[in-house]
């Protein structure tokens, strides 16, 4: 029998997040020392040659052509130092996750109903044309004039090997996302408070790990849909499933230049764009008949007045 959840205080939300973010970083200190190792030679040829120094100055001189050099290879391979790092956070998360499902822990979403598989081609139209949808809206608003890291951005993640992009953007890094922001951190807080409160809290730390504010903004939306699908699938199946089909929508249309085409007439702009609300509007009604699942329901039984509160 599922026993009730106790309150819980702070650490038990944010915790996982520190040990996620203390691996993720940890990893990536590691992947760009095994990048920097084989072109040490060739940054050290950026400053001169040498590493012996006669004065101060003349070693601060070496130094930033040294460092702009080092900064330089470390963008090279930006997206493989990603996927190692995300691979690295997965044995944490996955244990976290499975450790969060067992048979006496109460949790909404446990109670929820599986959708049935066909009902996931749904989930991946709706993620065609969000992905769509919004990089058209980005483009009509030219939010990536105003913010000039999110093109700085976009060209270090599209300048790798398109192989490479499609494992690394396309498949790990949204598995590694999902466990921890989906499966660990909003299952966790749905443990304590109802669907939206679990949802945007779960999303705005999923934001936080975006390094611009045109991603910061379009990952708090993405996070919404993508505790919605979990949710309403009752399987983080369905967010995984989702997350994916964005990325890689975005991989293969800027690939083959479909985005840009689309971009480039303000007439096939806002027809796009219009296009995508109406298929996107009548795809999410789909999803809510996927399962007879009600957002928000909640299911737990009342807490004693005098137990802690936690973190509200």
């Amino acid at each position: 029998m599922n026993r009730s959840p106790q309150r819980r205080g702070f650490l038990y939300f944010a915790g996982p997040l520190f040990l996620y973010w203390i691996i993720e970083f940890g990893a990536q200190m590691i992947g760009e020392l095994f990048v920097m190792i084989p072109h040490a030679m060739e940054i050290v040829s950026a400053g001169g040659g040498s590493l012996e120094w006669e004065s101060q100055e003349q070693m601060q001189e070496a130094m930033l052509p040294m460092y702009m050099k080092a900064v330089e290879i470390f963008m090279q391979y930006q997206v493989e130092i990603m996927t190692f790092a995300a691979l690295c956070t997965i044995p944490l998360t996955w244990f976290l996750f499975r450790r969060g499902h067992k048979p006496d822990v109460k949790n909404p979403l446990f109670d929820q109903e599986k959708a049935a598989l066909p009902k996931y081609l749904w989930i991946v139209l709706f993620g065609v044309v969000f992905c769509i949808g919004a990089n058209m809206l980005i483009a009509m608003s030219q939010l990536a004039f105003v913010d000039p890291s999110y093109q700085q951005a976009s060209d270090v993640f599209y300048s790798a090997a398109f192989a490479v992009q499609i494992v690394g953007l396309g498949i790990v890094t949204p598995l590694a996302e999902e466990l921890m922001f989906r499966g660990v951190l909003f299952g966790r807080c749905r443990e304590q408070m109802g669907f939206y409160r679990a949802a945007i809290w779960s999303s705005l730390f999923f934001s936080m790990i975006h390094g611009n504010m045109i991603q910061m903004v379009y990952a708090l939306a993405l996070g919404m849909f993508l505790c919605y699908a979990y949710e309403k699938f009752g399987s983080l199946k369905a967010s995984v499933l989702l997350h994916i089909t964005i990325n890689m929508v975005s991989l293969i249309a800027t690939k083959a230049g479909l985005l840009t085409w689309l971009c480039m007439s303000p007439g096939r702009l806002a027809f796009g764009v219009i296009g995508c609300a109406f298929v996107g509007a009548v795809v999410f009604v789909n999803i809510q008949k996927c399962s007879d699942n009600r957002i928000g329901k909640e299911q737990r039984t009342p807490q004693p007045p005098d137990e802690p509160t936690g973190w509200q």
